[in-house]
């Protein structure tokens, strides 16, 4: 449900109509003596005492959208209620403006998207034609011409602020109200629908998507208020929706909600505030958001000087009617990784009912071997291959291509920011050609060149602090034998970091002093 209601949410904030097709703002909204000089400037017409509630309303939008700059706060809210659960998402956006529908447009938006108790904050500043964004932790340049209007918060002001057809007002009563005045519309279904006919097609199929449901667009309520002045103060749009929704054999009649409101704050000259070193944020296109922060996070991640992680791969292999199960776990703990290191891998592989298990210790020059029937120490200067190396880990946690992560996800749920991408087969062996391969190697014992690769994904969790906590993989290969034979398999290799940004505690072999040592490779 999460999904759905974010993917509305989504629709409400960032579907733009034109970029630019109106120009919102007004004099200050302060008391009348502060607001006599714009106005007289600005010489705005103030509709007579006995104007039409419609004539009320347009008057006021046309007034304040031909002024150049304002600052205000929108807010989008959707609820949904069903089977007496109530879930809900609200955006909240503080926009200041100069220049709009110039060459010369400049804004700052501070918004706020909140879902249950999850909170997303997002900065941006828009100059010519390139919106500056913090979010996620990233700092980046998205220019618009490379899918940075997603950030076009003034887009979204054009998409709702607009008055009904006049037949809506008929019978509606003009109200005072502070020095200005009240106009409040409740419309049914069939009055407005056409009025809100974009809105409502996206509505309607975002939920349909879900395959839970019809839903059906009931009413809207409208109300504006405007200043002595004429001009906009604040204006309210609220869209209602039944949806029918079916679960199993389970049917509940749902409510959803979508309110989004504009309250003019200023109108005229207001400041607009560069970031602090914006200049100097990278460029990315609006599609390589997850990707870039991936690579910043998988970085960092490596660039630690202490890791204790937990690489665990299970394979599930099928041939004919024969299944079997294969697991290797490795537990990598490691200490002064850019100094003097000390390391410890422990290795555990299971397959069916037979399980073996060994670990190798790394210090001052020298490999400690044991399992369960020898022990002995060999100098790295005899070693075939780094046995304090940190692959197993980073086999796994590796930054993905950009063309991979271009329809990757980025969500915050519980605190955890979870980046999630389904990857083309092709990009995938690239990008994980070591598991891929080695893997392959493993199965069948020798090198494989005929395979293919089914349904890859990747999820990542990084905690509040930036530290990646869990990457997972997930695929399925097909393995040709010949004879019309294949074996099938289901992987899942996950790597688990414990208690990231932390010193590590390594364990020494018991009596690892006393081991023998001797003078060749005999793991290799």
């Amino acid at each position: 449900m999460k999904k759905i209601i974010s993917l509305v949410l989504a629709i409400a904030l960032i579907c733009s109509l034109a970029a630019c097709t109106k120009t919102i703002t007004g004099p200050k909204k302060t008391n009348e003596s502060e607001q006599t000089t714009q106005a007289t400037t600005e010489n705005p017409e103030i509709p007579p005492e006995d104007a039409s509630a419609y004539e009320v309303v347009l008057n006021a939008i046309n007034k304040t959208t031909g002024l150049s700059s304002f600052g205000a706060t929108t807010s989008s809210h959707v609820s949904v209620q069903y089977l007496n659960v109530n879930e809900s998402t609200t955006v909240k956006t503080k926009i200041n403006a100069q220049g709009v529908c110039t060459s010369s447009l400049r804004f700052s938006a501070v918004s706020e998207y909140t879902e249950g108790s999850e909170k997303i904050n997002t900065n941006v500043y828009f100059e010519n034609n390139n919106y500056y964004v913090d979010t996620y932790g990233l700092k980046v340049k998205l220019p618009a011409s490379r899918g940075g209007d997603a950030y076009d918060y003034l887009a979204e002001i054009n998409k709702y602020f607009f008055p009904l057809s006049e037949s809506c007002y008929e019978s509606v009563p003009v109200t005072p109200l502070n020095g200005g005045r009240s106009v409040i519309v409740d419309v049914s279904a069939e009055a407005c629908e056409k009025d809100f006919e974009d809105i409502i097609k996206e509505t309607v199929s975002s939920f349909e998507e879900s395959g839970l449901g019809e839903v059906k667009f009931t009413g809207a309520y409208i109300r504006a208020t405007t200043t002595a002045q004429g001009y906009i103060d604040v204006y309210t749009v609220s869209l209602h929706f039944d949806w029918a929704v079916q679960i199993g054999g389970m049917y509940a009649n749902s409510e959803i909600d979508m309110v989004w409101s504009i309250d003019f704050e200023k109108y005229g000259d207001v400041s607009v505030t560069a970031p602090e070193g914006y200049a100097s944020y990278d460029e990315i296109a609006a599609d390589e958001m997850a990707y870039t922060l991936l690579a910043q996070r998988v970085a960092f991640m490596q660039s630690l000087d202490d890791i204790h992680a937990e690489c665990d791969m299970v394979v599930e292999m099928q041939m004919g009617n024969n299944k079997q199960t294969f697991e290797l776990l490795n537990v990598v703990r490691a200490r002064n990784l850019a100094s003097v290191p000390t390391v410890a891998r422990s290795t555990q592989v299971t397959l069916g009912n037979q399980t073996q298990a060994y670990s190798i210790y790394y210090e001052n020059g020298y490999y400690y071997y044991c399992d369960n029937s020898e022990s002995f120490k060999f100098s790295e200067g005899v070693a075939k291959d780094d046995y304090r190396s940190t692959s197993p880990t980073f086999d796994v946690v590796k930054a993905i291509s950009a063309q991979a992560m271009k329809n990757a996800s980025v969500m915050i749920s519980g605190g955890v920011t979870n980046i999630a991408a389904a990857l083309d087969a092709e990009t995938f062996i690239k990008d994980f050609d070591v598991i891929v391969s080695e893997l392959n190697y493993s199965i069948v014992g020798s090198y494989v060149s005929e395979y293919k690769i089914y349904a890859p994904y990747v999820n990542i969790a990084i905690d509040a602090n930036g530290y990646i906590t869990t990457y997972t993989v997930i695929y399925g290969v097909e393995i040709p034998l010949g004879n019309d034979q294949s074996v099938y398999s289901d992987i899942e290799a996950c790597v688990c970091f414990k208690n990231p940004g932390e010193d590590v505690e390594i364990t020494l072999p018991d009596g690892y002093w006393n081991f023998q040592e001797i003078n060749a490779d005999i793991l290799y």
